[in-house]
């Protein structure tokens, strides 16, 4: 029980960590992904341009003719996208970009580098990022170097999507050059292309690209570029070991970006890695009112698990126990406590079931030890057994009466022969007697004392009927013929 107890409380302590963070505000929130522009469907990122106004009617009529028809005829069409007007050239080039013939991926690589039209050359690589051929890598990292933004962000999209080794290189190199004066002196323009090269690292999933990321982006006054970052770190900087990312979350703290420095105070409160001091209290002293409450929280939780560091290494086995206990949050605790306290109530109703079969089996054993004392021995039942068999012989052994044939018995009706002298009953001396009465003397007399003992009975016997009603009634039943009584002799 009590072993079994302490086992469960041991694990629930190697399990839980040994420096919680301590209670204080909440981590920032998870930062969603800003919208991507290689997520929506490419004919709404790249409308088809619309039909040129003033242009060569051959080209106009040539290039309605090959819109109308069922195969596309690609010659023709890469002919148009060489017109000296930007319009024909570009809807020439989206109608190219349709088609999945041979030569068609081949020819808007070309367009996409060499076209003079920007817009030709946005609608070659927007082709190019719908196909997603890992052919296209050098038209991509080629097209991250145009002057069209368009151009750029669909060239950093179908690096992300290629996922060669050689795209972080051309990304971060990108994200490393400066912004153009454009985006510069307009801090709410969004940089698309730079966004996109940023979820482009992300899809890559490579967290060793971080710290060059960061390094590389200014997010002073481009909200949509700093949430692109915060997205990259705190999808890629877990999958890093903990000192690891402890390291590259404190290179982070004097990042320009509010909302990566937020990120990287909450995460370090998670880690509490005992390095991380000295850069917190550095932190904690210019930090702003904002960041404060985090900043202070991951120092907490740093030196509270130096603390105990140092406490395990000094202490004895039983003061780590007790020093993990108490470092424990009261949740982890009540949970310890029930899973100790289940183990307890498992072991007793074990140790009292075991008894209840060991009593049960002794009393088992008893019983089968007082049946073999009563029993009879077998030598006991082997002479009652002899004993018996001996008798069964004996009666065997005795002669068996001898019966009168079944064709020499009497019948039941048989009469004796008038010859035959019934012999006198012993004791009784029949001379001297005087002769028997005839049938009616006999009579005569039964009927006279039938009066007699009528008349002077009656009060005592009853009436007549009443005299003759059991007699009639016995006279009536179905043995009265053999059953009714011999009158008395005289």
């Amino acid at each position: 029980m009590a072993p079994s107890a302490l086992c469960c409380l041991l694990l629930v302590l190697q399990s839980a960590p040994q420096d919680p963070t301590p209670e204080g505000p909440p981590p920032a929130a998870k930062i969603a992904a800003p919208a991507d522009p290689a997520k929506t469907d490419p004919a709404q990122a790249d409308p088809a341009p619309s039909e040129p106004a003033a242009a060569d009617p051959t080209e106009v009529a040539t290039l309605k003719r090959l819109e109308q028809g069922k195969d596309l005829d690609v010659p023709a069409c890469v002919a148009l996208t060489r017109s000296n007007n930007p319009a024909v050239a570009a809807r020439a080039t989206w109608l190219l970009g349709r088609s999945h013939l041979d030569g068609v991926q081949a020819a808007l690589r070309e367009l996409a580098t060499g076209a003079p039209a920007a817009e030709t050359r946005a609608q070659a690589m927007a082709a190019l990022l719908r196909a997603g051929h890992r052919g296209a890598l050098d038209t991509a990292l080629a097209g991250l170097d145009d002057s069209e933004v368009r151009v750029r962000t669909s060239a950093a999209q179908l690096l992300g999507r290629i996922a060669d080794p050689r795209s972080a290189t051309g990304l971060l190199a990108f994200l490393s050059r400066p912004r153009s004066p454009g985006a510069a002196t307009e801090p709410n323009t969004p940089a698309s292309d730079a966004v996109a090269a940023l979820l482009a690292l992300h899809d890559l999933g490579r967290p060793e690209h971080l710290l060059p990321a960061a390094s590389a982006v200014s997010t002073s006054g481009q909200p949509s570029l700093g949430q692109a970052l915060v997205y990259l770190f705190q999808d890629l900087s877990p999958k890093l070991p903990p000192s690891d990312e402890a390291k590259v979350l404190v290179a982070t703290l004097d990042h320009s970006e509010v909302l990566l420095r937020k990120y990287a105070l909450s995460r370090l409160a998670v880690l509490a890695d005992p390095t991380t001091t000295a850069a917190l209290e550095r932190c904690l002293a210019g930090v702003g009112p904002g960041l404060r409450p985090l900043a202070e929280t991951a120092l907490q939780a740093a030196r509270r698990h130096a603390a105990n560091t140092d406490l395990a290494a000094a202490a004895g086995p039983w003061q780590q126990i007790q020093a993990r206990w108490q470092a424990l949050p009261q949740r982890s605790q009540m949970l310890a406590g029930s899973l100790a306290g289940l183990c307890t109530l498992a072991g007793l109703a074990t140790w009292f079931a075991w008894r209840r079969k060991r009593a049960a089996a002794a009393a088992a054993a008893t019983g089968d030890e007082l049946s073999d004392l009563v029993q009879p021995s077998a030598e006991h039942l082997a002479e009652l057994e002899a004993e018996a068999e001996a008798a069964l012989a004996a009666a065997e052994a005795l002669p068996e009466d001898e019966a009168l044939p079944q064709d020499e018995a009497l019948p039941e009706d048989a009469a004796l022969p008038q010859d035959c002298e019934v012999p006198p009953i012993e004791g009784e001396d029949l001379a001297g007697e005087p002769p028997m009465a005839t049938e009616d003397e006999l009579g005569t007399e039964a009927t006279a004392e039938l009066a007699t003992y009528t008349e002077d009975d009656a009060a005592e016997n009853g009436t007549e009927a009443e005299l003759e009603e059991p007699a009639m009634a016995w006279s009536n039943s179905p043995d009265a013929e053999e059953e009714q009584p011999e009158p008395p002799r005289r």
